[in-house]
């Protein structure tokens, strides 16, 4: 039992060992390229813009899809379109949004 815990202890060193020498190599690479941390940074600062950006947009398409399956409810649209809430959403992003690669998307589906 000892040894077998001795091997997993010293199998445990190496990879924290491993992880540190990759941990080193990136720190050079960027200390001798320093316009890729200008980058890294910059594609920070995007990707938060993105995320908000689709975050927004998002709960901009739940809050039509639940006026749409409450203001059509009943009819023949609705039942189509807008039967529940995620189908709404579902139509209003794949019909509404992307009208191209909707049908292609619902055949994926099906």
């Amino acid at each position: 039992v000892d040894i077998a815990s001795a091997v997993d202890v010293s199998l445990l060193r190496l990879i924290r060992m491993v992880k540190l020498l990759r941990l080193s190599r990136m720190a050079k690479m960027l200390r001798a390229v320093p316009e890729l941390v200008i980058i890294l940074k910059a594609i920070k600062f995007a990707a938060r813009s993105v995320s908000i950006f689709f975050a927004l947009w998002v709960m901009i398409v739940y809050v039509f899809a639940v006026i749409f399956r409450q203001a059509l409810d009943g009819t023949p649209l609705a039942t189509r379109y807008f039967n529940s809430v995620p189908e709404a959403m579902n139509s209003l992003l794949l019909d509404g949004i992307f009208p191209d690669y909707g049908p292609i998307v619902k055949d994926m589906n099906a």
